[in-house]
């Protein structure tokens, strides 16, 4: 008998969630990645080289995949070149969201979209799905919200997810948040974290194991949204409590010198919970405890949870 496994497609598998995605889905799925400007290799997974000005070739490539997943896990998120390259930011965020959610219909894929917890105001926190007090100010979640928006309007069906800050390593060639907070403890320099700025922390682990579940099981209706999320902290507790774990001296902690105005857009996850039993938001001490088993694979969480007295 030819057994097929199911194939997932995910565009933008060049940043940090899509490579995580990828590796953590070789193994049960059959993986093939897009990349547009960052190019990353790894075995059992075929990624391809795209471009945003050829959009007729991406769309014949998707349909010459088949795939029976799409994941979108681009997005242009360096805010600098987002307000140099307005347009640039637009097609990543807004376009090209919309473009690949059209052609998943097409090929008959399931869609999913990963959007982010900047899409709202930041005034009272704790956001569910239903919540609409969306951000006016903020460009980088105003295109987020406007893709989500787009793609309900133009296609059959959509799954989108929404997170704040994923904590995990980053990919050698491209540090992400959590890469360089490592690296700045590890050469003992001062670490500034804002006491204004709150965000829904998870894990890596936390989060692809909500993609799991997405994946495995079937959910009613056309258009779906989740919020994942974990554990509400501001960034100062987040870095503070990563450095009293390691031993490290916590008077290398600060704030800024001047803070900008206060703003929490911690995500509810009561929702995605209830809809998938066999995954909880993380509590604080188990974000850390997922941190130091990726720092130190081969270890397993059990050692973690028993020295941080997780039940």
């Amino acid at each position: 008998m030819d057994y097929r496994k199911p194939k997932v497609l995910i565009v933008g598998a060049s940043g940090f969630l899509g490579f995580q995605l990828a590796m953590h889905l070789k193994e049960r799925y059959c993986v093939v990645g897009s990349f547009f400007s960052h190019q990353v290799q790894s075995p059992n997974i075929q990624f391809f080289p795209t471009a945003l000005k050829e959009i007729t070739f991406f769309e014949n490539w998707v349909r010459s995949q088949a795939p029976d997943y799409v994941i979108n896990a681009a997005g242009l998120t360096n805010r600098e070149i987002a307000k140099e390259q307005p347009k640039l930011a637009d097609a990543v965020n807004i376009v090209l969201p919309v473009t690949i959610a059209t052609l998943a219909t097409k090929v008959k894929a399931k869609f999913f979209h990963l959007s982010c917890a900047e899409i709202y105001d930041g005034i009272k926190g704790n956001y569910e799905e239903t919540d609409n007090a969306y951000s006016l100010n903020h460009e980088f979640g105003k295109q987020k919200i406007a893709a989500e928006s787009y793609i309900r309007a133009q296609t059959m069906e959509s799954t989108v997810v929404r997170f704040g800050k994923v904590i995990g390593i980053g990919l050698p060639s491209r540090l992400n948040y959590f890469d360089k907070l490592r690296s700045q403890m590890a050469k003992g320099q001062a670490v500034e974290a804002s006491k204004v700025k709150t965000y829904s922390y998870i894990s890596i682990y936390s989060f692809l194991n909500a993609m799991d579940e997405l994946l495995a099981h079937h959910v009613p209706g056309k258009h779906r949204l989740y919020h994942l999320g974990g554990v509400s902290l501001t960034e100062y507790d987040f870095v503070m409590g990563y450095h009293k774990l390691l031993g490290m001296d916590e008077k290398m902690v600060m704030p800024p010198a001047k803070e900008s105005e206060k703003r929490n857009i911690s995500l509810k996850s009561g929702l995605f919970e209830s809809h998938f039993p066999g995954w909880k938001a993380e509590t604080q001490n188990m974000l850390y405890a997922n941190i130091l088993r990726e720092l130190s694979p081969g270890v397993g969480i059990k050692k973690w949870q028993k020295i941080l007295q997780i039940p």
